[in-house]
């Protein structure tokens, strides 16, 4: 504990830890420490002058040189917090301090604070109040490379977002990720959500409120977390409640999931080497088809599998290679902007790796095509 004398200056609140306390003497002049007060943690790296800024929105009614006890939850050594696993998975757990990056986008070093066997704190230093996030360290592997592959699909992954954002029309696929990040993020994020709706018409207040409650119902949020419902010009309304983007502003999160996990994840599944990078390659396609897949019929009967892609990108060479890790041949149609699977026995495979159990719609539409495929063919009408 550390007991000490509240000041308040312009900008923040300010403590000391002064020569008398038991903590002064364990730690060391640039070490970071781990405080809580009252339900709120900091970490703070320790200055010549022992003192330490606070957010001032805290302490707002509090007199000048008030008495107050604070909770030293960790001391560590900035050397001991910059090491990283040299083996990323565990059985069928991944550990996801293999994934953050040394660094932030801005050159400022990440740290990773452990707080138990199963728990850390990550931080970085910046102007102002950078606020940690707590995390599990092990994940379950094959949900977590969903989580990636959705997100790689219909995620904002344009360089410099300093937010996590998820944009889909599918309420089924965005609570899988919702319930995935709030087991992985210990303190369950703060979302702030905007509801994207296609019209050529007026965007009424009915509208706004039916599309809000829909939304904040389905998805289990506070009608304030929607702040917004805008209007895209479309020639007809082409979705009942329009689709959601759902945001956590978390500078650490984004440089953990965008910088982090994603590119070392897709660096495994592009050449998998065990079963359980084959299994995390099949969890990252299919979430990539809960964003971008479709299954195509004609006259009832499975005829495509696609997927749509970015033509500004390296998607399709990407998604190629990984179908290829499985078997599974494929073909780049660039005036379409898609990736087409194609062959009965591709379709078996597809079906297999339950590609579309996260998006329950084309789900039920793909075995239904393919049921009537595979019973035509049982029957000699069809050839593979």
């Amino acid at each position: 504990m550390i007991k000490t004398i509240l000041r308040k200056g312009k900008e923040h609140a300010i403590i000391t830890i002064y020569k008398d306390s038991e903590v002064r003497k364990r730690i060391k002049i640039g070490d970071l420490l781990i405080l809580k007060y009252q339900n709120h943690c900091f970490v703070k790296p320790v200055r010549e002058d022992f003192h330490i800024a606070l957010p001032y929105k805290l302490f707002i009614n509090y007199k000048n040189k008030t008495s107050i006890l604070l909770s030293v939850l960790g001391i560590y050594s900035k050397k001991e917090s910059q090491e990283r696993p040299e083996i990323y998975y565990k059985n069928n757990l991944v550990d996801l301090r293999y994934f953050v990056p040394l660094k932030t986008q801005h050159n400022a070093p990440i740290y990773i604070l452990p707080i138990s066997n199963n728990r850390s704190v990550l931080w970085y230093p910046r102007g102002g109040y950078a606020r940690p996030i707590k995390i599990k360290n092990y994940v379950d592997a094959v949900k977590l490379s969903e989580l990636i592959g959705f997100f790689f699909g219909d995620g904002s992954k344009s360089k410099g977002l300093r937010s996590f954002r998820l944009t889909n029309s599918e309420p089924f696929i965005l609570k899988y990720c919702i319930d995935f990040l709030d087991n992985i993020i210990l303190e369950k994020p703060e979302y702030r959500c905007q509801i994207i709706y296609s019209t050529n018409s007026n965007l009424t207040n009915e509208i706004k409120q039916k599309c809000t409650h829909y939304w904040a119902d389905i998805l289990k949020f506070k009608k304030a977390q929607i702040v917004s419902v805008n209007k895209a010009k479309n020639n007809r309304e082409t979705l009942k409640y329009g689709s959601i983007r759902i945001q956590i502003n978390s500078t650490i999160l984004t440089e953990l999931i965008l910088y982090g996990v994603m590119n070392k994840l897709i660096d495994i599944i592009k050449k998998p080497n065990n079963t359980l990078e084959i299994e995390m390659l099949k969890g990252f396609l299919r979430g990539v088809c809960a964003a971008e897949g479709y299954p195509t019929s004609y006259k009832g009967k499975l005829r495509i599998v696609g997927i749509a892609f970015n033509p500004h990108s390296n998607e399709p060479i990407l998604y190629q290679k990984l179908l290829r890790n499985l078997n599974i041949n494929s073909i780049i149609r660039k005036k379409h902007n898609s990736l087409i699977i194609y062959r009965y026995e591709n379709f078996k495979k597809l079906l297999k790796m339950n590609i579309f159990s996260l998006h329950p719609k084309r789900n039920n539409k793909f075995k239904k095509a393919f049921t009537n495929l595979h019973n035509a063919m049982k029957k000699g009408f069809l050839i593979s």
